[in-house]
């Protein structure tokens, strides 16, 4: 992650989450997703008709 994503997330944000907190959780995020896509769940959101 950049600095300058790390900048926007916290002007978006409001500056309420630390870099460290930020760089942490976009990589444990990344791993989690990359975990799941090789165990072949599906990872779309369900969509549910009436």
């Amino acid at each position: 992650m950049t600095e300058k994503a790390v900048r926007e997330i916290k002007f978006e944000k409001g500056a309420t989450f630390t870099t460290q907190f930020i760089i942490r959780f976009d990589r444990e995020w990344g791993e989690t997703v990359r975990r799941l896509k090789r165990s072949g769940r599906n990872l779309k959101i369900p969509i549910i008709k009436k």
